[in-house]
């Protein structure tokens, strides 16, 4: 309900398209131009068309996890019961799954990786099915979210190939044949567009400059790099090959057992009924392919999580609720009604036990005034701040930051090398003791405003700052400086300069502190 509430990846994807609204905004702004830029046609295309329909940005990124949850429910149920032909394993399937995705915020995120569930357990479903709509997804994806393509296409290849006497053939079907063949050439013919599209934003960063920056090492804004090795490898969020949140809810730990009740087919009669139970070990096979492959090729495949994150949980839960399914209809049939229901009891509280649930990361904008305000001012406005109020103030202020923390994103060089070069600057800027550098600083960068929190510059606050400690050896500096005693020049103009202020924050006029400083430089000469 609240207009000051955001989810917080969409900080980022969502805040450039209020130029739609008002052209003017976000004039020469790097950032800005740097996330229209990356986002896929197809998610702009959405979000342009729920704009033509009276929906505005914010408003719409709150309503969209609905219909991807409702289309993501309805493929997983199909993609189950195709398998497992009981209603009773799609209702269970869909909703094991649509709990997992409660316990993250990856669909509410309504960014381009929100669509990756729905993409995939839709495309499951087609292949199981042999279906030309597989064609429609590989298409709908490339528009979308490109990185599952390469899912895809690992899938279609595995379907294509057979082996009879050891050796390795085409399969002969011709159905089969015209169907996946049709959908490796098509995803392949994209995933080679976009791997040979020059973007303006290139090079992409190589493994051996991450490991230099401070920001993907361990404690980094957007760590990657960990010196533990089992994290690293296993369960980080952007390295690791499992979801932390893999066995949310508990009850997917029953997707392990489907491999012990096929052994037993006659004991558990329902085994017979399955069909195309090949997905799973094939789906595991491409998932880590790629997922080694994107750590032998860092970062040109982006991040190796995103090729298991999303495809384990959609096997899990539907193997899940395929074991649940064949243990249930294993007992006799006077205690089977009575296990049915205490199992669909199980799952339909598991919301109401689960501490936080849903995980949806919506963040609530702390300063309404404050955007308010700025709402007033030029749009060509450019605000120099290192506060976490950076990160609101695109989407509520409408108007450019030179930098903030949730849009340093380092895996674009030719993005965040001079974007990295700025925070350095205004992180010197803000502490120097030298007026004469500050005022350089305003001048190079054409800043407007600075925003300040009262304790900013305070050497216990830059201390804790997570955020600027990432760039040295500016940061150092700052801690050096402010230990001994040097009073950065910028606490000079606070009460002489100052436009606006609460509580939280201090905003300073730069073009006062540039009057300020040249007055002073004046009168210096003058006394000379």
């Amino acid at each position: 309900e609240s207009p000051w509430v955001v989810q917080d990846d969409a900080r980022q994807f969502i805040f450039w398209m209020q130029r739609w609204q008002n052209p003017e905004l976000f004039p020469n702004d790097a950032i800005a131009d740097y996330f229209q830029t990356v986002s896929p046609a197809g998610f702009k295309f959405i979000y342009r068309l729920a704009d033509w329909g009276g929906l505005q940005p914010l408003t719409f990124h709150k309503l969209l996890p609905i219909p991807l949850f409702l289309l993501t429910t309805f493929f997983c149920f199909q993609l189950t019961v195709a398998l497992c032909p009981i209603p009773l394993s799609g209702f269970m399937g869909a909703t094991l799954l649509n709990l997992h995705l409660g316990s993250v915020d990856t669909v509410y995120s309504a960014t381009p990786r929100a669509f990756a569930p729905l993409l995939s357990v839709a495309f499951l479903y087609f292949w199981v099915r042999q279906s030309w709509l597989c064609w429609l997804t590989v298409l709908i994806a490339g528009l979308i979210y490109p990185q599952t393509l390469l899912l895809f296409l690992g899938l279609a290849i595995a379907e294509l190939i057979d082996f009879k006497k050891g050796r390795i053939q085409l399969i002969s079907d011709p159905l089969r044949l015209r169907i996946h063949g049709v959908t490796a050439g098509l995803s392949l013919s994209l995933i080679l567009f976009f791997a040979l599209s020059i973007s303006e934003h290139g090079p992409t960063l190589t493994a051996a400059q991450g490991q230099t920056l401070p920001e993907l090492l361990d404690g980094g804004r957007n760590q990657f790099f960990s010196q533990s090795i089992i994290d690293y490898w296993l369960f980080s969020t952007r390295s690791g090959y499992f979801p932390r949140s893999l066995l949310t809810p508990l009850l997917l730990i029953f997707g392990f057992a489907l491999p012990f009740f096929c052994c037993w087919p006659n004991r558990f009669s329902l085994v017979r009924s399955l069909q195309k139970l090949s997905l799973f070990p094939k789906l595991l096979i491409v998932s880590t392919f790629w997922f080694f492959l994107a750590h032998s090729y860092l970062f040109r495949l982006h991040l190796p999580s995103r090729y298991t994150h999303y495809s384990l949980p959609i096997a899990l839960a539907v193997a899940a609720a395929v074991s649940l399914t064949i243990g249930l209809q294993s007992f006799p049939r006077r205690y089977r009604r009575g296990l049915i229901a205490g199992t669909l009891v199980v799952i339909a509280f598991y919301p109401l036990l689960q501490s936080g649930f849903p995980v949806t990361k919506y963040k609530t904008a702390p300063q309404p005034e404050l955007y308010a305000f700025f709402q007033t001012l030029p749009t060509d406005s450019l605000i120099a701040t290192t506060s976490s109020n950076a990160d609101y103030l695109p989407m509520f202020a409408q108007r450019s930051v030179l930098a903030s923390a949730e849009t340093a994103i380092p895996y674009h060089w030719g993005y965040y090398q001079p974007l990295r070069t700025h925070i350095k600057r205004l992180l010197v800027a803000q502490y120097t003791p030298d007026a004469s550098q500050l005022q350089q600083f305003l001048n190079d960068y054409d800043v407007d405003y600075w925003l300040l929190s009262p304790d900013t510059l305070i050497l216990e606050t830059l201390r804790k700052d997570r955020w600027l400690r990432q760039y040295q050896p500016e940061y150092d500096l700052a801690i050096t400086n402010l230990k001994a005693g040097r009073i950065p020049a910028l606490e000079s103009y606070l009460d002489r300069c100052l436009v606006w202020q609460s509580d939280q924050t201090y905003l300073l006029s730069a073009d006062c502190i540039r009057a300020e400083s040249s007055e002073s430089v004046s009168s210096l000469v003058s006394d000379n």
